[in-house]
């Protein structure tokens, strides 16, 4: 069932109300635990949104669906890193907007984040919000009486994840910023351990990151360089190290979703804090043992390369060489 099949009967019955039919059935999916579908129905308004007065408010929406995305599927980490963005996107508009309690929300978001640091991870035991929606529920039909949201409320959810096939990137070329021979060395053995499919390139400080991202130099022919689905970035590099390619992304806002994961050695608060100020999808610290680096590998393959969550790109063709570029 292609995208707008799913999505248009529920805008259908939003079509006489007041407020956007789309910004209605987020919320109203969101409520039924439908939270990939909420996210897909809010991002068809975000996209023209972008650089605008609503860029970041619809940005955070989307981020909390997709955390409760990965919940659902048992993945704290990544939904942890969403939730953090969602926060950092939404706590800049007031208390109360577009008729939605904002800062209910924003303690919402904070119990969770706390709840995810301290207590074991069990899958269903997170209550997702639930929204009060003033206005009548698909397949009623007729106006609303407001917008939509009076107040935030609450009630238990028990995950499901969504039928059918998951569908891969697998054509999708994976960018490694990595300075040093021997984790490069390591990663490329990973990806043959683990059968990550995808094309890996590797480039060796910040610069030629960006380079790389841009098309530039030695770069310019995406049939040989293709832009990658996902970028696996050190932080200490020579050069330009990955705060500084961090800081470019964010001033390139056509890389708004392109997933970003940080890979360090660095557990320094410091250093999550200002990779999380940049908005980068995950945090990773690299691990002691190869064992422990093919498990993340895998994780961090089934995290942001779901079609289904990686808005960046689609599929694209990449050369068999792919993997042997450096």
């Amino acid at each position: 069932m292609v995208k707008d099949e799913k999505l248009a009967p529920v805008l259908q019955a939003y079509a006489n109300s007041p407020g956007n039919p789309h910004y209605l059935a987020y919320f109203d999916f969101f409520n039924r635990g439908l939270f990939f579908e909420a996210h897909e129905v809010l991002e068809e308004i975000w996209l023209p949104e972008r650089g605008k007065a609503k860029d970041l408010y619809y940005k955070g929406l989307i981020q909390l669906a997709g955390a409760f995305v990965h919940l659902a599927k048992n993945r704290p980490g990544p939904a942890s890193a969403l939730l953090r963005l969602a926060r950092a996107n939404l706590q800049g508009f007031s208390p109360s907007y577009e008729d939605l309690d904002v800062s209910e929300i924003l303690v919402f978001i904070d119990n969770v984040l706390r709840r995810l640091k301290s207590e074991p991870f069990v899958p269903g035991r997170i209550v997702a919000p639930q929204f009060d929606l003033i206005c009548p529920p698909p397949p009623a039909r007729g106006p609303c009486a407001k917008p939509f949201v009076e107040q935030l409320s609450y009630k238990r959810y028990i995950s499901t994840t969504r039928g059918g096939h998951i569908h891969m990137l697998d054509q999708v070329s994976v960018l490694l910023a990595e300075d040093d021979e021997n984790d490069i060395f390591l990663m490329r053995r990973a990806f043959e351990r683990v059968g990550v499919p995808n094309p890996l390139f590797v480039v060796q400080n910040g610069q030629e990151a960006i380079n790389y991202l841009s098309g530039t130099g030695q770069y310019q022919d995406r049939n040989k360089f293709p832009m990658p689905g996902l970028l696996l970035l050190d932080l200490k590099m020579p050069w330009m190290d990955g705060f500084d390619v961090l800081k470019w992304l964010r001033a390139h806002r056509e890389f708004d979703t392109l997933p970003v994961v940080v890979l360090t050695s660095s557990k320094l608060q410091g250093d999550i804090d200002k990779s999380r100020e940049y908005g980068v999808y995950d945090y990773r610290v690299k691990p002691q043992s190869f064992d422990d680096l093919m498990r993340l590998l895998d994780d961090v393959r089934k995290c942001w390369l779901d079609e289904r969550f990686n808005r960046f790109c689609s599929p694209q063709p990449a050369l068999a060489a792919a993997k042997k570029a450096g």
